[in-house]
């Protein structure tokens, strides 16, 4: 079941008027204190919902028994989740996204806020973005860039909520001393180089073969050598050097040393699956100030020394919004619930039956 994946998974914008053949004025589906967002920002909800409902069941949390790859748009909306079929649970995730569209509006108005320039751009020139990429697809869904480049405001508008409240010189304002304290904890700073496991036995030029412990045995005494002799004082960059011409040695690779700084790393939890691995970034954040240590996954042994990541105060500046974020969102979700439980929309019924799931254009 892919057929999200390889659409927008995420953006669509306007109005089926012109596809659906029904009468009456479709053109918005929710409206309050004279924000009414045009037909397309609740499509774009729904595309959302579909694809998380996508992910929700491949996940294993729909039907029992059920293998969900290759499985096509209209089937699956017939399937289970939750204890709705998924088009309802698709049709009510859209109109709760749409509520939250709604509260941020409100919410952005009442406090005076407004985008700056710069926002605007960014909204307007990520939503051109998608529409080059995916033009096509919303095209034939009967959609607007225009849609699309509000969604983006919305979620412009969002940030701008949570920063006016936890942000400096916000209503809620985080202490400094407790960003400090929570960057520390949260992110490490570090210096690393790494030995690669063997992925095969290696076959020597007299054609003996050395099996994949025993190199992998060489690698781990090779990085505890490394980590003595940083221990003892000598220069990380100088050890990497003479690390990477032996690697290297006998091959075109040209081998220069790092520059300091060159070899460092800052780590969180968020980078977690990507590029780095839990034991990598688990370790390192283990590790105090100043202190080494080998770590190991499955495909490398790492030597890593943690350093002092307030040392430069424009680091944390670098990170200060994502800091806020993982301190503060969970927070945050929990007051936008409850300016959506204020908004009270005028709902167009009319529009309500036009778009509904099935009617998207998905295979």
């Amino acid at each position: 079941m892919n057929f999200l994946k390889k659409s927008a998974a995420g953006l669509l914008a306007a109005t089926l008027l012109a596809t659906t053949g029904c009468s009456g004025d479709t053109s918005w589906v929710y409206r309050v204190d004279g924000i009414q967002p045009p037909a397309g920002v609740y499509l774009i909800y729904m595309i959302n919902s579909a694809s998380e409902a996508e992910s929700k069941l491949d996940e294993g949390h729909g039907e029992e028994g059920h293998e969900h790859e290759d499985i096509k748009y209209k089937d699956m909306l017939k399937m289970t989740l939750e204890d709705q079929t998924v088009s309802q649970w698709v049709e009510s995730g859209a109109q709760r996204q749409l509520r939250e569209y709604l509260a941020v509006e409100k919410q952005f108005t009442q406090r005076g806020l407004t985008l700056s320039d710069s926002e605007s751009a960014t909204a307007k020139a990520a939503a051109a973005s998608n529409w080059q990429n995916y033009g096509e697809f919303y095209e034939k869904n009967g959609v607007a860039q225009s849609s699309m480049e509000l969604q983006m405001q919305n979620g412009l508008k969002s940030q701008a909520l949570f920063m006016s409240i936890y942000g400096e010189g916000g209503e809620q304002a985080v202490p400094e001393s407790e960003l400090t304290e929570a960057f520390t904890r949260e992110y490490a700073r570090i210096q690393y180089t790494l030995f690669t496991k063997a992925a095969a036995e290696k076959e020597n030029e007299d054609g003996t073969t050395v099996s994949v412990e025993d190199q992998d045995a060489l690698a781990k005494s090779q990085a505890e050598a490394f980590r003595s002799r940083l221990d003892a004082g000598e220069a990380f960059e100088d050890l990497v050097f003479e690390q990477e011409t032996a690697e290297y040695a006998g091959t075109e690779t040209e081998v220069t040393k790092p520059e300091p700084g060159q070899r460092e790393l800052i780590l969180s939890e968020s980078m977690k699956g990507t590029y780095f691995s839990d034991e990598l970034v688990d370790g390192a954040k283990a590790l105090e100030v100043g202190k080494s240590a080998v770590l190991e996954d499955d495909s490398f042994y790492y030597v890593v020394r943690k350093l002092d990541i307030t040392e430069d105060p424009a680091t944390m500046e670098t990170y200060r919004t994502e800091l806020l974020t993982t301190l503060k969102q969970e927070e945050f979700d929990e007051t936008l619930a409850g300016w959506v439980d204020e908004v009270n929309p005028e709902v167009n019924e009319a529009a309500i039956a036009a778009y509904k799931p099935e009617k998207l254009k998905i295979d």
